[in-house]
C-alpha cells in the first residue's frame, strides 16, 4: 500500500511589524516684521528708559522752538541760551534733555524729517486709490519744501554742521533709505490692486524720490529760477506715460 505523506500545516506568512509613519510637522514661527535699524543719531538722553509723557511734551516743545529759531537765525547763531529763553526754562532743562548744542541739532534734523514724512502721509490720505497717492506724491514733497522753505534750507545748514563726515553719510542714507521704503510700499499696493501696469518698482521709486528732491533743491537755491506748478504738473504727466493703469 502507498504510504500516505503526511499533511503539514500551511503556515501564515509572518509579518514585519509596521510602526507608524507620521508626517514629520514644522514647527510653526511667528511671522517676523524687518525692524528699521535706529537713526545713526539717536540722542544719549534718551536710551535706556521710557520718558514721561511731560518730559515728551517738553522735548517736542524743545524740537519745535529750536527749529523755528535756527530756520530764523541759523545753526551758528543760535545758542543753548537763547532756546531756552524763548521756551522759558533754563539751560539745566535744555541739557537734561539733549546732550549738547550737536545732539539738540541733530534731534532737530529728526524733528523736521518726522513733520515732513506727516505732512506727506496726510496729503496722501486724502486720495482713496494708490494710483492716485502715487501721483500726488512728488506735488506732495515739493509742497512741504515750498510752504516751509526757511527750514528747508536750515536742514542743509544744519546737518553740516554735525557729527563726522561719515555719521552725516549715514543720516542721509537713512533719511533717504525711509522715504525711498514708502515710495516702493505705495507702488506695491498700486500695482497689487491693479491700479497701474507693471511696471520696475525700483527705478520708479528712485525716479519719484530724484525728481521731487531735485526740485526741492533747484527751488530752495533760487526760488525764482524754478516753476514750481509747472514742474509739478510734468512730473505727474511723466508718471502717468510710465504707470499706465486706469485713468
Amino acid at each position: 500500500m502507498p504510504t500516505a505523506t503526511p499533511t503539514r500545516k500551511k503556515k501564515a506568512p509572518v509579518r514585519a511589524k509596521q510602526t507608524p509613519v507620521r508626517a514629520k510637522q514644522t514647527p510653526v514661527r511667528a511671522k517676523q516684521t524687518p525692524v528699521r535699524p535706529a537713526a545713526p543719531w539717536d540722542s544719549p538722553r534718551r536710551s535706556g528708559r521710557e520718558p514721561s509723557f511731560i518730559e515728551e511734551a517738553r522735548r517736542k516743545q524743545i524740537l519745535d522752538v529750536s527749529l523755528r529759531l535756527i530756520a530764523q537765525r541759523g545753526y551758528d547763531s543760535t545758542s543753548l541760551a537763547d532756546i531756552a529763553e524763548v521756551v522759558g526754562v533754563s539751560k539745566g532743562v535744555i541739557s537734561y534733555h539733549f546732550d549738547g548744542k550737536s545732539d539738540l541739532g541733530k534731534q532737530v534734523l529728526r524733528h523736521w524729517m518726522r513733520q515732513y514724512n506727516r505732512y506727506v502721509t496726510e496729503r496722501l490720505n486724502r486720495h482713496a486709490s494708490y494710483r492716485a497717492k502715487l501721483l500726488e506724491l512728488p506735488s506732495a514733497a515739493i509742497d512741504f519744501a515750498a510752504e516751509r522753505h526757511a527750514e528747508a534750507l536750515i536742514y542743509l545748514d544744519t546737518v553740516g554742521c554735525c557729527g563726522t563726515t561719515e555719521e552725516r553719510h549715514q543720516f542721509h542714507a537713512w533719511g533717504e533709505a525711509g522715504m525711498r521704503d514708502y515710495i516702493l510700499d505705495v507702488i506695491r499696493k498700486a500695482r497689487a490692486a491693479g491700479e497701474i501696469g507693471e511696471v520696475d518698482e525700483g527705478p520708479l521709486a528712485d525716479l519719484i524720490q530724484a525728481m521731487a528732491d531735485g526740485v526741492t533743491g533747484l527751488w530752495g537755491m533760487d526760488p525764482k529760477a524754478v516753476d514750481l506748478d509747472g514742474c509739478k504738473k510734468l512730473i505727474r504727466q511723466m508718471l502717468l506715460s510710465v504707470i499706465g493703469g486706469r485713468r
